[in-house]
């Protein structure tokens, strides 16, 4: 219980114990804008979580909304001045988006994610040695009897005991998002690792320095096959960056990361009309380039916003590509026959509006 007093003490200092986000005393959040994210995540919820659903259905949901317990104590706290408003704010947003969000997963859209999505992204992204590290394959050649001596059942459990925890707790959330949610299962994975290692050298050291040497080669060339784009790998049995395309989506592909290599390609290509439907939270024009900027849902077929005389480009940023948030995912249909000209980092993807769909 002590730590309740601690923690709370934490989080006002971490915020200058200022209630304000501005440290202005008279300017405050308004929280409607919150709560609106939460209202239309739990009104899609509680109708089933349909992948799309209109503008004027979803306004009707939310017209009936009843808020949760979570957003009445959070509108309670930030009434009362409990904790700071920037922090109520954010968990009100976290809370909101994490009820229900269109997620992707080998082609298929969903709002309530799947349960085998993390253990699918960690078969996908994690490289294609250390899974055959963790191969049942290479445990039965490490024969079970050794592993799982007497004194070595304990260690194992209390070692295995909070990663498979964890991983069962992230399969359980609707939240699919990205690999980077279950990261700290991964150094339990590679304690296991060592410690296989270590008792297959007791067993045979002479064929373990061989099997070790030849994962370590074949990690090495994976990783600098990857480099420097480490964001949309994926290993080579799932088809490399280019195949995840088809896989997973958002920061498992593309966290709009590319901008400066595509100022880069526009720069090589100064003469044409660049039109960019683009992922992220960074603004395009810091890096000077001149483009159209091609929102979702007036994406249309270059036939009908081609300029006269000048070549026209697609900028697509993958998850848009995938469709995964836009609204009107369909109007992005004619990028997905024709071959990009450029690939930019694994997650930008160049299209030239003249070229001939791919058969």
């Amino acid at each position: 219980m002590a730590t309740v007093p601690v923690t709370y003490a934490f989080i006002w200092a971490s915020y200058d114990f200022t209630f304000s986000p501005t440290g202005d005393p008279a300017s405050l959040v308004d929280p409607n804008d919150f709560v609106l994210q939460c209202a239309e995540g739990e009104s899609i919820r509680d109708h089933g979580n349909p992948i799309n659903v209109p503008v004027a259905t979803l306004q009707g949901w939310v017209d009936q909304w009843h808020p949760s317990a979570t957003v009445r104590c959070s509108l309670w706290i930030n009434r009362h001045h409990i904790l700071p408003q920037s922090w109520i704010m954010g968990f009100l947003y976290t809370y909101g988006t994490s009820i229900s969000r269109p997620t992707f997963l080998c082609g298929e859209f969903s709002r309530a994610g799947w349960w085998y999505y993390f253990p699918l992204a960690m078969l996908f992204k994690t490289p294609l040695a250390t899974l055959i590290g963790l191969s049942p394959v290479l445990v039965l050649w490490l024969r079970w009897r050794k592993i799982l001596s007497a004194d070595a059942v304990w260690p194992l459990c209390a070692a295995g005991g909070a990663p498979v925890l964890y991983l069962l707790a992230a399969m359980h959330t609707p939240l699919n998002l990205g690999l980077r949610h279950v990261l700290p299962v991964y150094p339990f994975l590679f304690i296991l690792l060592g410690v296989m290692a270590a008792r297959a050298w007791e067993w045979r050291p002479g064929p373990t320095a061989i099997v070790l040497c030849v994962l370590a080669l074949a990690l090495g060339m994976e990783t600098f096959c990857a480099y420097p784009d480490f964001i949309p790998f994926f290993n080579v049995a799932a088809g490399g960056a280019r195949g995840g395309l088809g896989l997973l989506s958002d920061s498992n592909v593309d966290w709009g990361q590319d901008l400066p290599a595509l100022a880069a390609w526009r720069r090589q290509n100064p003469q044409c009309q660049l039109y960019l439907s683009y992922f992220g939270t960074a603004d395009p024009r810091y890096y000077r380039m001149h483009y159209i900027e091609v929102p979702g849902d007036i994406f249309k077929h270059p036939d009908q916003t081609r300029p006269s005389g000048l070549p026209v480009f697609y900028a697509v940023s993958a998850t848009n590509l995938q469709g995964t948030y836009l609204s009107q995912a369909s109007n992005l249909n004619w990028l997905h026959d024709r071959q990009p000209v450029a690939i930019l980092g694994g997650s930008i993807y160049i299209f030239d509006a003249s070229s001939q769909p791919h058969r």
